[in-house]
């Protein structure tokens, strides 16, 4: 099998660079072992936060604001809908996160609002001194953004093998584990949590931990809750959907050495720990029921600063990792910038 360019992972990443590179003219052959929709990959999920939100990283807020116009591209090609900026309530303590990010949209001569005293009452969240309001945020579908980019990717000629992984990459060449080799000018892995397997450069760079979500039942009369994010504390979640709210830590969780080992729920002390943190800041939702959780992983770097490079001494092997939990909102804007050097 011969292709302009091989992708190894059919995650967000994976579909993204398929997409923009297939809109270019290239034929692309795309492999990943599991369906699109399953319960492995942190792709899959209800909700992923978009914002432009960075503190004081505008090269963060330069990337969300290429990705805007990608994902707007993409729901008018696929007629799907993806991105609901609905604005993003970011709160913590004085000149932290949310001060910085306002400070460095005004800057940058983006929209930021600065919430402060009785105008606090709009939200539903207790005990904040302040809040800032990025209205370029919201929340990203997942399903219909992989379904997007999957369908879009294969109406312009790329072709998608699923229930097939790669065992070995290099230099034009993808090894499967049923044996055949995909041959192609470039590669690019976008293999999560198993790219370090794949490239060993990546093993003492990434670290890939636990992470936790949890789905309250949303009680009867509950305040209608925005995208919010309170960064330095660690918790952030979403509107209600279907009758739940998702609510889930961001701070890294413990190391996971086997990234296709069992996950195991939520354990009673990781959820304890999310409802102390409600009772003090959205208390309506702390003695809800819990219908459900979800673990999923992150691959992570130091800085959590993203890979997107050549591997070394492979100069057409191209390696788009370590997204840390934060990269699903860059993900047509990384997929373009993956493409772009492998089609080089």
């Amino acid at each position: 099998m011969d292709a302009d360019l091989a992708i190894v992972g059919g995650g967000v990443m994976g579909l993204a660079t398929a997409w923009a590179a297939a809109r270019a003219g290239a034929s692309v052959v795309l492999v990943d072992p599991l369906p699109r929709d399953n319960d492995r990959n942190a792709s899959n999920d209800t909700s992923k936060i978009f914002r432009y939100a960075y503190a004081r990283d505008r090269e963060m807020v330069l990337l969300a604001k290429r990705a805007l116009p990608l994902w707007r591209q993409l729901e008018k090609e696929s007629g799907a809908s993806i991105l609901h900026q609905q604005g993003l309530v970011l709160f913590g303590g004085s000149g932290g996160f949310a001060d910085q990010s306002a400070r460095t949209l005004l800057e940058m001569g983006e929209p930021a609002e600065v919430v402060e005293g009785p105008a606090l009452s709009r939200f539903p969240f207790h005990g904040l001194p302040r809040a800032v309001v990025d209205p370029h945020g919201g929340w990203l579908d997942p399903p219909a953004a992989l379904r997007a980019f999957e369908e879009q990717a294969l109406a312009h000629g790329a072709q998608v093998r699923r229930g097939v992984g790669a065992t070995a990459v290099s230099e034009g060449r993808v090894a499967l584990a049923d044996g055949s080799v995909i041959s192609s000018r470039s590669v690019v892995v976008a293999a999560g949590p198993h790219a370090p397997r794949l490239l060993p450069f990546l093993r003492p760079r990434i670290r890939v931990t636990r992470q936790v979500e949890l789905y309250f039942r949303a009680p009867e009369g509950l305040p209608a809750i925005p995208v919010f994010a309170a960064m330095e504390e660690g918790f952030y979640g979403f509107p209600a959907q279907e009758g739940l709210v998702k609510v889930a830590d961001h701070r890294k969780g413990p190391g996971v050495l086997n990234p296709d080992a069992p996950r195991p729920p939520a354990t009673a002390q990781e959820e304890a720990a999310a409802r102390a943190w409600l009772r003090q800041r959205l208390p309506a939702l702390a003695e809800a029921p819990l219908a459900r959780s979800r673990v999923c992983l992150y691959d992570n770097t130091p800085d959590d600063r993203f890979v997107l490079s050549p591997a070394p001494g492979m100069p057409r092997v191209f390696v788009g990792a370590g997204f840390s939990g934060h990269g699903f909102k860059f993900a047509p804007a990384v997929g373009e910038a993956l493409a772009g050097m492998a089609l080089r």
